[in-house]
């Protein structure tokens, strides 16, 4: 080994191979990546991200059923906690359902990839490849529905309801893509049927 090498001051190991990690990184390609907000590559083919992963719900986050129960509890006033239940996988919660929805009478098996509907004293479930995709409640009593949107655990909303001689609708909002309250009578105030779609029914059958 030659004195001048020998001689030379050595850098620390961290610091050399943190240099080393910046060096093999600048030898890459020069064509740029471009990051979307959540830190992932953008393209142009890539499809609008689902509130919830109906498309793949592998990749939903799994929980033990104890824990869930465990680490839930219902607000005080709502009827069924629609706006908890939405996006969860069913299995975790298939017991708090019965709580609140009444007894299990029914299951469908829907054609086409749209899952199964289930159906309980108070209402009915949608379910697609285990998760939870649609809830349609009956309620109590009458409410206008602002209590309606109360007592299935949302909160008030002022915009962008359209309304029918039937119902009420309202689109992206509390983090679901759709909702239809249904009158008690054609033109009517006061609804009793709360319907909330965590996806667009469309893309269920994708």
């Amino acid at each position: 080994m030659s004195p001048a090498i020998k001689d030379r001051p050595r850098l620390p190991a961290r610091l050399g191979a943190a240099l080393l990690l910046i060096a093999g990184l600048g030898c890459g390609s020069d064509e740029p990546v471009l990051l979307g907000l959540d830190g992932r590559e953008d393209g142009a083919g890539a499809e609008r991200d689902e509130v919830w992963q109906l498309r793949a719900p592998e990749a939903a986050h799994r929980s033990d059923p104890r824990q869930v129960a465990e680490s839930y509890e219902r607000p005080e006033g709502v009827q069924v906690d629609v706006s908890w239940f939405g996006g969860r996988r069913f299995d975790e919660v298939q017991a708090e359902l019965t709580a609140q929805l009444g007894r299990l009478g029914e299951r469908r098996i829907l054609d086409a990839g749209r899952g199964e509907e289930l159906v309980y004293e108070r209402g009915e479930v949608r379910v697609v490849r285990g998760v939870i995709a649609m809830m349609r409640v009956r309620l109590a009593e009458p409410l206008t529905r602002t209590d309606a949107l109360l007592a299935t655990g949302f909160t008030i909303y002022a915009d962008h309801w359209r309304e029918t001689h039937r119902e009420y609708r309202l689109a992206n909002a509390f983090e679901f893509e759709r909702f239809r309250l249904l009158k008690v009578a054609p033109g009517s105030d006061r609804v009793q049927v709360v319907e909330a779609w965590k996806s667009d029914p469309a893309d269920a059958a994708r």
